[in-house]
């Protein structure tokens, strides 16, 4: 049979939907497409690691000719543009491939995995919940075998890849331990109808099943065919187990600097640990290794401001590796939910910290604790924390890393003029976080684990304020006042912040005199930015002229609440940015980060204007907190 693209016809009973997925990426602090596929892809290729070996990972960019173009491509599109090309398809993708446009692609390969196990003709999932990572690869959604241990649970990573491509396609390649060699191809199109037949969007590489017409199987018999695939896209796999993902069509945001950047800010760690090596390999050939040997010569040919924020997040990482002991912490007192008290941090321990931050060297901490599943007995777990005094981090910083994931969007208390990691690796803490991950692994959520777990939510918070509260600690415990720890409850004056003012104050002499007159000169701040209430919204404005813009602001938005923090008590179903109405604008700024009432903007030039509107200003109050992040990279939100 022929090895071709198959759409099945819709019939009675079919649930007609619409894949929601790629909305969800798009909005979930995922910053660009080439990040999402090194986060999601290498994740993934860390799960599969066989026999704890060191993983490594190819990505390539590459193109074809013309020539090669117009010979080779209509191969492995063959019953594909019947479907793609129909208006209600093709009208709803954003920028199809014209004609006369260059072919890029990606390939995504790992070795030292295991590939994709499992029956390739199930098409349903198993009944007693036998694994099989073909079927959830190619024929599911939102299904994952993954449990504890692993580092990621939803079952969506293959669809990054996907809507990275520009006709949503992907091809799959896998050797597994058997020796078999298999390749199937995925793509997520629309509902549509063609020759006045009703199809549905899903759509497989493959040949059909003697069996059932309906099923599609891997291409796994002819050799030929493989063999010419493996050449036409560059693929390097011999004889090693694993998987390589093409991506046919590329988008022309997923260039090999962004790919290389990405792998720098997410993957550092178990690059550093001999966990992981990553290679890439750009149109011409141009071979770049990422490894623990290479990394520290690979961000010194980064552009200035990533190299500059990321050497001392590498330096760090480094030191914290070659710091076998630990000062021990006592677990929380408290029997149900963890809580945070001066005990945690014994006398001894807290003098020998601030000793260690004073001096500039490392403090390296071990944090015991306890989580516990509901109906399951409590199980002792821990993570490290790693502290270092830096000045230059006005407002800290503070990396989060589960088993070698950097988790992005975790907001704890400011900790200005500290550099921190913390790390958890494999074990029932590690399993927890992983469970409370939203698909995308930027952010831990409470929600997500309140069913499962015991007092979840005070876990989490006990994890996320570890290094804010330990210093609090540290601080009340000195006689004198620590401002560099504390920085961020005082606002101080900085160096970039200039002008004076000379105010006149009266002394009288004690003898009945005239009075003098004393001159004291006092600051005048200019003012980097403006916030002004504008009709249902605000407005926030270029400051004073003679003010150093801003690089990035950090934007909270937030109705009025009796008690407590409006922020802290934000609820979604108030409002939504960039949803609902909510309409966001920019002018000498660009967004680089948003969720739900939150955002990060780019400043790009010195007269800059950003204004949010459709609240309900006539019957709420809005609360607005803008932040100024210079010592950010924009889009680098793992530092």
């Amino acid at each position: 049979m022929s090895i071709s693209w198959h759409f099945n016809e819709a019939g009675p009973g079919d649930r007609a939907r619409e894949s929601q997925v790629e909305k969800f990426f798009n909005s979930d602090a995922v910053a660009n497409r080439a990040n999402a596929i090194v986060r999601e892809g290498i994740q993934n290729s860390l799960d599969a690691a066989e026999n704890a070996q060191v993983v490594r990972v190819r990505i390539s960019v590459g193109a074809w000719s013309a020539m090669k173009r117009a010979d080779r491509l209509d191969r492995y599109l063959a019953g594909f543009h019947d479907h793609f090309d129909v208006p209600t398809v093709r009208n709803k993708i954003v920028a199809p491939p014209r004609p006369d446009e260059p072919f890029r692609y990606l390939v995504f390969e790992d070795f030292g995995t295991s590939g994709l196990k499992g029956d390739t003709a199930q098409w349903w999932p198993d009944e007693q919940g036998v694994a099989n990572p073909f079927f959830n690869y190619f024929r599911a959604e939102g299904i994952s075998d993954k449990t504890d241990g692993s580092r990621g649970r939803h079952g969506v990573g293959r669809l990054v890849f996907m809507f990275a491509s520009r006709i949503r396609s992907i091809f799959g390649l896998t050797r597994r331990g058997d020796g078999d060699e298999l390749l199937m191809g995925t793509s997520v199109l629309r509902n549509h109808w063609l020759n006045q037949k009703p199809f549905l969007p899903d759509g497989w590489f493959g040949i059909r099943s003697a069996e059932d017409p309906r099923l599609t199987l891997p291409v796994q018999s002819d050799s030929g065919f493989l063999a010419e695939f493996k050449t036409d896209f560059g693929i390097s796999r011999g004889d090693q187990n694993g998987l390589s993902v093409v991506v046919p069509w590329l988008n022309d945001d997923v260039t090999v600097p962004e790919i290389v950047k990405a792998v720098l800010i997410g993957y550092f760690h178990p690059i550093l640990r001999r966990k992981l090596t990553v290679e890439v390999v750009d149109e011409t050939g141009s071979l770049l290794v990422i490894d623990a040997d290479t990394i520290k010569t690979v961000i010194d040919m980064q552009p200035t401001e990533l190299a500059a924020a990321l050497k001392p997040v590498l330096s760090l990482a480094e030191a914290s590796l070659n710091q076998s002991e630990r000062l021990m912490l006592a677990p929380p007192t408290a029997a149900n939910a963890p809580k945070w008290s001066k005990d945690c941090v014994p006398e001894d321990v807290r003098e020998q910290i601030h000793s260690k931050l004073e001096a500039g060297a490392l403090a390296a901490l071990r944090v015991p604790m306890q989580c516990r599943q509901k109906g399951k007995p409590a199980i002792d777990c821990q993570f490290d924390i790693f502290l270092q005094r830096d000045s230059s981090v006005t407002d800290g910083q503070i990396i989060y890393i589960r088993e070698g994931i950097i988790i992005t969007d975790v907001r704890p208390r400011r900790t200005s003029g500290i550099r921190a990691l913390v790390v958890i690796d494999e074990g029932p803490l590690a399993s927890f976080l992983g469970d409370s991950e939203n698909p995308s692994h930027t952010r831990w959520e409470k929600e997500s684990v309140r069913d499962k777990y015991v007092y979840a939510p005070a876990h989490l918070d006990y994890v996320v304020q570890s290094v804010p509260t330990i210093l609090s600690i540290i601080s009340e415990q000195q006689k004198r006042p620590d401002t560099s720890l504390l920085l961020d409850l005082f606002s101080l004056p900085t160096e970039l912040e200039t002008g004076s003012k000379t105010k006149q104050k009266q002394h009288k002499k004690k003898d009945g005199g005239e009075t003098e007159t004393e001159e004291i000169d006092i600051p005048v701040i200019p003012r980097r930015f403006i916030v002004d209430k504008i009709a249902h919204g605000f407005a926030i404005r270029s400051g004073d002229p003679e003010a150093q813009r801003p690089l990035i602001l950090a934007i909270k938005v937030a109705y009025g609440v009796r008690r407590g923090s409006p922020f802290t008590k934000y609820n979604a179903a108030d409002f939504r940015l960039g949803l609902g109405g909510i309409e966001c604008k920019f002018r000498g700024a660009q967004l680089s980060d948003f969720a739900d009432n939150w955002m990060r903007v780019e400043v790009t030039e010195d007269n800059f204007e950003i204004t949010v509107t459709g609240f309900d200003t006539d019957n709420r109050d809005l609360h607005v907190d803008v932040r100024i992040r210079d010592t950010e990279v924009a889009d680098a939100t793992a530092l």
